[in-house]
Order: C-alpha cells, then sequence, then structure tokens
C-alpha cells in the first residue's frame, strides 16, 4: 500500500476525489474534479515546455484556482448576486 507521504499531490486529489464520489458529497466532488482539471492542465502546460509537472508546480494551480474563487466572489457581491457569491464561498471552504 502506498503511504500518503509517498503519494503526489495530484494522486492525493485523485484519491480523495475518488472517496467524495463514494460518500456521495456532491459539493466536495465539484470542487475536487475542479481542482483536478486545473492540476491536469498545469501538467499539460509543463509537459508542453519541456519540464516534470513537481508538486510545487500542483502547488501553485491550486493558489492560482483559490484566487480566481476569490476574486469570483467579490465579483458577485459587486454585481449583487448574492447567491453565486455564497455558493464559491462554500465552494471555497470545501
Amino acid at each position: 500500500m502506498i503511504s500518503v507521504f509517498d503519494m503526489t499531490l495530484l494522486d492525493r486529489v485523485t484519491a480523495d476525489l475518488h472517496a467524495a464520489m463514494k460518500a456521495q458529497d456532491a459539493e466536495r466532488t465539484s470542487v475536487l474534479r475542479m481542482v483536478k482539471t486545473a492540476l491536469a492542465n498545469g501538467e499539460i502546460d509543463a509537459r508542453g515546455r519541456g519540464a516534470v509537472f513537481t508538486d510545487a508546480d500542483a502547488v501553485a494551480c491550486i493558489q492560482t484556482y483559490a484566487k480566481r474563487v476569490r476574486e469570483s466572489i467579490v465579483e458577485y457581491r459587486n454585481g449583487r448576486r448574492e447567491d453565486l457569491a455564497s455558493a464559491s464561498e462554500r465552494e471555497r471552504g470545501v
């Protein structure tokens, strides 16, 4: 069995995604799918540059995703869309 310490961040997100799907946790599943997509896009970009996708790159992808969510919350509030802002805050909290 693979230890948590031997897993890459992408592997960990994938494992957490499978656990969320088994638990039928829709919000967590949705967020983890979006994070996994962000990581997959980062991996594709790294391969395009001829680089290896590292955990540091993965953290940068997740930070970019989190920043995008925070900016969305501000924009939703500026547009008086509290329903979307609340949904994004729940997403950020998962």
